[in-house]
């Protein structure tokens, strides 16, 4: 029944299949290390079925879920920093935008226009700044149209 196993030398055996179940880790004469596992088998004799396998073959799968996991988790990350940086970027440009056309204004250029990319808060400010700046404008053409006292 123990063919190809040196399992039966050494005092784990003993425990092993001593009708509970378990599982023991050794190393065999020829260096390998083995996992064998045993469950007692319920009737009139007693019984006891032993499972055993290379601890390196045991472990491919577990050393591939570690690899599969650390990859998932680093490429989550990657995911994450380019999504970052690509929001920070779309919430950035409008307002250097806005910064420009307001250095330009406060220049003098009040013929530099800018249209807003969207409606949100920051196009909202846009058509704002562009109504203050042809309002400001206006009053500055007044100011230079009417006679001097």
């Amino acid at each position: 029944v123990l063919r190809n196993t040196y399992l039966t030398s050494g005092s784990g055996f003993a425990n092993l299949i001593s009708g509970k179940t378990g599982s023991l880790e050794y190393r065999a004469p020829d260096q390998e290390i083995y996992l064998a596992s045993a469950s007692a088998v319920s009737g009139k004799l007693p019984l006891s079925v032993v499972v055993q396998i290379q601890t390196q073959e045991a472990y491919a799968l577990l050393r591939q879920m570690h690899f599969l996991i650390w990859s998932i988790l680093y490429l989550s990350l990657l995911v994450a920093i380019a999504m970052s940086y690509f929001m920070a970027r779309k919430m950035v440009h409008p307002i250097q935008a806005l910064q420009q056309w307001s250095r330009k204004v406060a220049a003098g250029d009040f013929d530099y226009r800018r249209d807003p990319e969207s409606l949100d808060e920051i196009g909202r400010l846009f058509l704002r700044f562009k109504g203050q700046t042809v309002s400001f404008q206006c009053a500055l053409f007044l100011a230079f149209q009417s006679p001097i006292l």
